[in-house]
């Protein structure tokens, strides 16, 4: 598939040409920038924040984007979902979803996330704090930054909580796929192309060294020469609309040896003989 820009609306999707930005997730100092990809890596998808709607009762009826085809999709990642073994399925996670999750401990006690932010040209405008996605969507759409550098990085919070809601929103069922059913194996990470992967500098003459993670079988650790990663195996449907499957993950990337770093939602999607890795840029 070739490279796409695609803005998420409340069950409206169209594509469209603007200029990405990449916000940090999982933060590494306030205000950092992406690191570069390599010449061949692929533009990546584009998508701006949902302005979701409210939450539905869970003994409520199943409307509107409930009754959609795939609400039994899985998503997992249990830094930030509650299900059992940190996953949920679509349904449950458009009903239940209201304040940003910035935690699960391993107790399985909730943290939540919050941040202030400020008016962008009146500056006698009071602060707002917010705590929910409708609630950040409406005021980063309306030009809203974080106040300080420490609601930056609570500001990255919102971006990966809202950010996979918004994947999910975007999720329906393949017709097709080629991955395997039972989750990414390091089979499938190693077809990614070197190109593909975040660097330091140069490109990377291979890709980074994969091991299993001891705690998650979703989860894979990776080192290049340059880098410290962690993949996250998010979800696997139909994102674009093309019918065909692809791999929704979440990749947090550490210098090595220093504290620079950024993180992301990805795509992985069969392109030939290998996997590409596009990035999921936030507007």
């Amino acid at each position: 598939m070739t490279s796409l820009k695609w803005i998420v609306g409340v069950g409206a999707l169209v594509s469209v040409a603007g200029v990405s930005t990449l916000s940090a997730l999982q933060p590494p100092l306030p205000g950092a920038a992406p690191l570069p990809k390599g010449p061949a890596a692929p533009a990546g998808v584009e998508v701006i924040l949902a302005d979701l709607p409210p939450p539905v009762p869970l003994d409520g009826p199943l409307e509107g984007p409930m009754d959609l085809p795939g609400g039994d999709i899985r998503f997992c990642f249990p830094e930030i979902l509650q299900g059992p073994a940190g996953c949920m399925a679509k349904r449950d996670l458009l009903g239940a979803a209201d304040r940003v999750v910035d935690r699960i401990t391993k107790e399985g006690l909730v943290r939540h996330a919050t941040v202030k932010m400020v008016h962008p040209t009146d500056f006698t405008a009071p602060e707002k704090q917010v705590d929910s996605c409708p609630a950040y969507a409406a005021l980063r759409g309306a030009g809203w930054t974080p106040l300080s550098s420490a609601d930056r990085v609570d500001e990255s919070r919102f971006i990966r909580f809202c950010g996979l809601l918004s994947m999910v929103r975007l999720a329906s069922p393949a017709r097709t796929t080629r991955f395997l059913p039972d989750g990414l194996s390091e089979r499938e990470i190693a077809q990614v192309p070197a190109a593909d992967w975040p660097t330091f500098g140069e490109p990377l003459d291979a890709g980074p060294v994969i091991t299993a993670d001891g705690e998650d079988p979703r989860r894979w650790q990776a080192e290049s020469p340059t880098l410290r990663l962690v993949l996250q195996d998010v979800a696997h449907a139909d994102f674009d609309g093309d019918g065909v499957g692809e791999r929704l993950v979440f990749i947090a990337v550490r210098a090595r040896g220093g504290s620079a770093g950024f993180a992301g939602y990805s795509l992985l999607e069969h392109e030939g003989d290998v996997i590409r890795l596009q990035p999921i840029r936030w507007r």
